[in-house]
């Protein structure tokens, strides 16, 4: 706080306006914040602007392969704000999340590899995310979700084959440190406003770094969590790990998640999604919609007829009833009409609006002679 003192009164001294209306500790204070994320920025320009080797720490090998691909980055980011589009595409996503994180951590459970046991007993309490993902999914009433579709079986398997070992710990690092946290840093309250969440949803996305709980922010951009002790960890077991080649390994299952994860959120539930034009299709006009959520807030959609009927008649209970009543009486009303014999008049003049006209007559006209 000291040291920022001088750009203070320097502050104050060109734009003397505002004295009357900043105090120096609210200026101190954003100054601060604003030389926080300053730090941390040059932290992480750092770890992009290195080349990691063979020999570079594991956390380094990890995030460098995703950094090299834009276009799977860019491609994931078009899924990610298609889902922003309704609550039916966020449930759908929400779902396959679940049957990836449940049998993620499941596997991290039960694993007996120490390069994986290290980094899941270290930070698994705050990494867990299957319980919060249930929460999600019965908020937008979509509990219990649909059975695993294509794609996530397919992820499944990966898992599956990872499990039995070190590889786990590369799923394990994917879908938390390279998609979790980045997701709660950039997209929580982006949800919120695009599909009417709830202050504190998504739950998934309220991510608690080891250290300490990150505050709720009020603005689009918040707090980034630290991946520094989750770095530490994951280095430790690098060394732990005990070779290039059993780093290697864990590295290319990272790879391996991140293909399925990017499989599983463009995967489409519609069968015309399912052909590469119609998920193309359905995926830029979803990613429309979801911007224009995140733009101007979330927008019920409108009720079905039947329901809209339903409510408008809510403040007369009887009124569907005396519609109902009053159709019978007009339609017995002309059963009864239909049914009165016919008088002489009526029947004779029935039988003229009904007679067939005579045909033409068929003489021959006489031709004048020639």
């Amino acid at each position: 706080m000291n040291a920022l003192e001088p750009v203070v009164k320097g502050l104050q001294k060109f734009i003397p306006h505002f004295k009357p209306a900043v105090s120096a500790s609210s200026v101190l204070s954003h100054l601060s914040k604003l030389n926080a994320t300053t730090e941390s920025a040059h932290l992480v320009l750092g770890r992009l602007t290195e080349r990691p080797t063979a020999a570079s720490l594991l956390s380094k090998q990890l995030e460098r392969p995703l950094i090299d691909d834009p276009i799977s980055t860019g491609a994931l980011a078009v899924a990610i704000t298609a889902s922003m589009a309704s609550r039916e595409r966020y449930a759908d996503l929400t779902g396959k999340l679940w049957h990836v994180y449940t049998a993620l951590e499941e596997h991290l459970d039960k694993s007996e590899s120490p390069v994986v046991r290290l980094v899941w007993d270290t930070h698994g309490a705050q990494l867990r995310r299957a319980g919060l993902i249930a929460t999600d999914l019965k908020e937008v009433g979509a509990w219990p979700p649909a059975p695993p579709t294509f794609e996530t079986t397919c992820y499944l398997k990966c898992l599956r084959d990872a499990a039995q070992s070190d590889g786990l710990l590369g799923h394990a690092y994917f879908r938390y440190a390279g998609g979790l946290l980045a997701e709660a840093a950039l997209l929580n309250k982006r949800y919120r406003v695009a599909l009417g969440l709830g202050d504190t949803s998504p739950k998934r996305l309220s991510f608690h770094p080891p250290g300490g709980p990150v505050p709720p922010a009020p603005s689009l951009r918040e707090p980034l969590p630290s991946l520094v002790p989750l770095h530490a960890t994951i280095d430790e077991a690098g060394v732990l790990a005990g070779s290039d080649d059993a780093r290697a390994s864990i590295v290319e299952e990272s790879l391996c998640a991140a293909i399925c994860n990017l499989n599983l959120h463009q995967e489409g539930s519609a069968p015309w999604e399912r052909s590469s034009a119609g998920a193309t299709i359905s995926l830029g006009l979803n990613s429309a919609r979801g911007l224009r959520g995140v733009a101007f807030g979330y927008k019920p959609p409108p009720p079905p007829p039947s329901e809209a009927k339903a409510g408008a008649g809510a403040d007369d209970g009887n009124t569907l009833q005396k519609e109902a009543e009053a159709s019978m009486v007009k339609l017995a009303a002309q059963l009864k009409e239909a049914r009165k014999p016919l008088t002489d008049a009526e029947r004779r003049e029935l039988l003229m609006k009904h007679r067939k006209p005579a045909p033409p007559s068929k003489t021959a006209i006489p031709r004048a002679p020639l």
